[in-house]
This record gives structure tokens, C-alpha cells and sequence, in this order.
């Protein structure tokens, strides 16, 4: 049995978002006049969800192969296994360029190419995924070379997310969303 659990920096990811998300509501806080309550609890209820997450990615997630199943299981603890048969390719690229930094990218797909999981290197521990990866002996493609993704798109259509693929259009979703979120808390905040 092989099991890949969460890495160190990828709980510290997760925790140092929740760290800006508290300091970016301090300092809005601060801006809009607040104090008490109203200054700190927004900053502390983001942190203490961003280290519920850390706690809850860490403790919870896991992919294992045990067998001829891959079983993944997620940050609320629940699983999804399919058959180590269904994978037709696992595609290993140690350095893909997304635009804010190389991160090594794995992708488990199918025999139409369609991904049956995909993984993003920097959460996990690099070492249990490369005997992962290597446990699927000429199914494996690895990219050692530094690409970028319109190169990996180009070889693999859905060796990557659509978050990844589009970072433009992601960071509209996020920006729109923030500030509707942030509208809603100044309306709200007038009303009462």
C-alpha cells in the first residue's frame, strides 16, 4: 500500500491565506472606523477557519493504492476510489509554469483522456507521489522539463483544471465575488 499525505508547506498555504484574509480585514477594519468586536471579529473568524482547514486537510486527506483501487480521500473525510485498470496515462510534469510560479502538476487519466484525478504537487509529499507515480510503470509519462500549460493542454487536454487553464477568468470569478461579498457587508452593516 502507498499513501500520499499533505505536506508541510501546503498546510502552510493554507494557513498563511487565512493570515492575509485576517491582516486584509484588519486593515479594512481599521479604514472603515471599527473598533472592538466589529475590528477584530471578522479577522478572527477568518483565521480560525483558514486553521480549521489547514487542521482538516492535514488530518483528513489522503490518496492511497492499496491493490488495484486508488482510493482519494478528501478534506471532509470523504473517499472516492476507482480502479488502478481505468488509468490509461499518469502524467508526472515536475515544473508547469501557471503564471504565478512553477508547481509540479499530476494527473491520472483515463482511457478518452478525461481526468480521473489531478493533483497539484505543492500540497502534497513530493517523495510518496513519485513512488505513486512510478508504481504505474509504462503507464507513466513524466515531464521533467519545465513546461508551461498551453504546452501540457496541448499534449493532454484535461491533464489540468479549469482554474489552472484560465487564470484570467478565475481571478474575474474571485475579484466579482469579493467585492459583491464586500458590498453585501457594507449594506448590511448600514441597515442595522
Amino acid at each position: 500500500m502507498i499513501t500520499v499525505r499533505p505536506s508541510r508547506p501546503g498546510f502552510s498555504a493554507i494557513i498563511a491565506s487565512g493570515v492575509g484574509l485576517a491582516i486584509a480585514g484588519f486593515v479594512g477594519g481599521i479604514f472603515r472606523g471599527h473598533s472592538g468586536f466589529e475590528l477584530f471579529g471578522p479577522s478572527l473568524i477568518a483565521l480560525a477557519v483558514a486553521v480549521a482547514l489547514a487542521f482538516g486537510f492535514r488530518q483528513n486527506a489522503r490518496v492511497e493504492l492499496q491493490g488495484d483501487t486508488v482510493t482519494v480521500r478528501s478534506l471532509i473525510g470523504t473517499s472516492r476510489t476507482f480502479p488502478v485498470d481505468d488509468v490509461a496515462t499518469v502524467v508526472d510534469a515536475y515544473q508547469v509554469d501557471t503564471g504565478s510560479g512553477p508547481s509540479g502538476r499530476i494527473a491520472f487519466l483515463g482511457s478518452e483522456g478525461f481526468a480521473l484525478l489531478r493533483l497539484n504537487a505543492t500540497y502534497w509529499e513530493v517523495d510518496s507521489l513519485r513512488t505513486l507515480t512510478a508504481a504505474f510503470g509504462e503507464r507513466l509519462e513524466t515531464l521533467e522539463e519545465p513546461v508551461t500549460v498551453r504546452q501540457l493542454i496541448a499534449r493532454h487536454p484535461h491533464a489540468l483544471n479549469f482554474r489552472t487553464q484560465h487564470p484570467f477568468i478565475t481571478f474575474v470569478i474571485i475579484f466579482v465575488s469579493i467585492a459583491i461579498s464586500a458590498l453585501t457587508y457594507v449594506w448590511l452593516l448600514e441597515t442595522v
